[in-house]
């Protein structure tokens, strides 16, 4: 999703979990450097989310915690990362597309 959004010409903040991932995706998408910010987080870290929606025009799900023994915990993580942020009665609602 990163890279298509990029390579239509779309201005890009998106989430890395790593500081890791974070410093390899200037590297990777190098043509691309003046179009993307990456802010290293956690699908946990809800106000940095919701700091981060209210920041955009549009916000895209992707990010889900692969981790299936906690598989219940992780659907609640994702929904909750989801949806906190567009509770706000005085935002108009966001676009919302998600994608696991």
């Amino acid at each position: 999703m990163f890279k298509r959004l990029l390579e239509r010409g779309y201005q890009v903040r998106g989430l890395s979990r790593t500081q890791e991932g974070a410093d390899r995706l200037p590297k990777e998408h190098a043509k691309f450097a003046d179009n993307f910010e990456i802010v290293v987080g956690t699908l946990t870290d809800y106000d940095l989310l919701e700091r981060e929606a209210r920041r955009s025009d549009v916000v895209i799900h992707c990010g889900f915690i692969h981790d299936f023994t906690k598989f219940d915990e992780s659907i609640e993580t994702s929904s909750r990362s989801t949806t906190r942020h567009f509770k706000d009665p005085g935002r108009p609602s966001l676009p919302v597309r998600v994608r696991a």
